[in-house]
C-alpha cells in the first residue's frame, strides 16, 4: 500500500473526531474509499502537523526523503525498526523547536521529561 493511503487509514478516524489535520474530512473520506493517492491527498495530509515533524524526523534519520513512505508511516503509527535510528538528541531538538516558547509550558516539560528514558516518536509518544 502507499504511504500516503496507509496514513490515511491511521489518521482517518482521529481527523473525523476533530483531533488532528484540516477541516476537509469528506476529501480523505473519499481518497480512502476509491483508493487514489495524488497531490491533493499529499496536501491533504501535510495538514496533520502534529505528525509531519515525526515524520520527517524518522525519514531523515533513514535517509528516506518522503515522510509519506509507506515505512516512515508506519514506524510513526505503529513502530517498526525506523525508529531504531532516531538519534534521542534529534528527537529532543525537534520538540524544543516545535513546543518550546509557545506558551506551552506544561506540555514541553511533561515532554522533555520523558526523551531522555529513550521515548521514542511513533505515534503513541
Amino acid at each position: 500500500m502507499e504511504g500516503p493511503q496507509l496514513f490515511l487509514r491511521y489518521a482517518f478516524k482521529p481527523n473525523s473526531l476533530g483531533y488532528c489535520g484540516g477541516d476537509d474530512n469528506r476529501a480523505l473520506l473519499e481518497y480512502g474509499l476509491d483508493g487514489r493517492v495524488d497531490r491533493g491527498l499529499v496536501e491533504l495530509e501535510c495538514q496533520f502537523d502534529g505528525a509531519l515533524p515525526y515524520l520527517q524526523l524518522i525519514g531523515r534519520a533513514n535517509g528516506i526523503a518522503d515522510p509519506l513512505d509507506s515505512r516512515v508511516v508506519e514506524a510513526y503509527w505503529i513502530g517498526n525498526r525506523l525508529l531504531d535510528r532516531v538519534d534521542m538528541g534529534s528527537l529532543f531538538r525537534s520538540l524544543e523547536e516545535r513546543l518550546r516558547g509557545r506558551d506551552r509550558a506544561k506540555e514541553w516539560c511533561g515532554l522533555v521529561s520523558r526523551v531522555p528514558a529513550g521515548a521514542p516518536p511513533p505515534h503513541s509518544f
